[in-house]
């Protein structure tokens, strides 16, 4: 597996800073991003598929199934999300981490 994105650094494009502020270049971390992304996505896809799914009758026991099945797995999803890719909404960081791990949240 090429991870070589993981420590690339990372800076907004597109943005004019005021005199003398600069962004801090951090590591982008994007493999892991990525990776964690994927697995959200096959979270949400179950859960698509068991509560959407307009082929299907859904049955209150599917959906309170779908609902303990899947909000356990969000669970492990972010117990095991590592420190650099989570954001505490009450102990923000003085600069924005990178978007694709904003998006995390």
């Amino acid at each position: 597996m090429d991870d070589s994105a993981e420590s690339e650094l990372w800076t907004p494009h597109g943005l004019t800073y005021p005199e003398g502020v600069q962004y801090p270049p951090m590591q982008a971390h994007s493999t892991s991003c990525f990776m964690r992304m994927c697995q959200l996505s096959v979270i949400f896809n179950k859960i698509l598929v068991s509560m959407y799914d307009p082929l299907q009758q859904q049955t209150d026991e599917i959906i309170q199934s779908c609902l303990d099945t899947e909000g356990e797995a969000l669970r492990r999803w972010w117990d095991d999300l590592p420190e650099f890719l989570r954001i505490d909404p009450h102990q923000l960081p003085v600069f924005s981490p990178p978007s694709h791990i904003v998006v995390l949240k």
